[in-house]
């Protein structure tokens, strides 16, 4: 889905994969979208990916993009303890665009399985 979002042209050009998600997930390794997070291998692909693991590889995608980060890291929950420290950084940025939010009292549930609805 990422790549399919942020990089239709270079998907496009890759042509049809067999399995299906081949071109994605090779173009996703290319350019280190997965670094950080638990989709280390193919195996990974059909397993849940934690929220903590989503803010991370949107921030991965604005990197690659070259977008700047917020460095404010203004963003806190109440359960910040539970958030890996390497993707603390992630998900404050994430939550700072307003691309993530929390689940409810002021919560981000970081292991919790990120759904299509969010």
């Amino acid at each position: 889905m990422t790549a399919n979002a942020f990089y239709p042209e270079e998907l496009a050009a890759r042509g049809k994969g067999d399995p299906w998600y081949t071109p994605g997930w090779d173009l996703a390794r290319e350019l280190s979208l997965q670094e950080g997070t638990s989709v280390q291998d193919e195996a990974a692909l059909t397993a849940p990916l934690p929220r903590q693991d989503m803010a991370r590889i949107i921030c991965n995608v604005l990197t690659a993009k070259g977008l700047p980060l917020p460095r404010s890291g203004g963003a806190s929950f109440a359960d910040e303890a539970d958030i890996a420290p390497d993707c603390r950084a992630a998900v404050a940025a994430a939550a700072d665009l307003g691309i993530l939010n929390g689940k409810g009292e002021n919560t981000f549930a970081p292991l919790d399985a990120v759904t299509r609805a969010q």
